[in-house]
């Protein structure tokens, strides 16, 4: 499950400033997946 999370902040990373916000929930689950 942790990669899922992981694949998907990398996913949001690649897509351009406009999706500033989404990224951030990216993060956001990736945090939770680590801790």
């Amino acid at each position: 499950m942790c990669t899922q999370f992981f694949l998907k902040d990398a996913r949001c990373r690649m897509q351009d400033a406009g999706c500033k916000m989404q990224d951030a929930r990216c993060k956001m689950q990736v945090a939770r997946c680590r801790s």
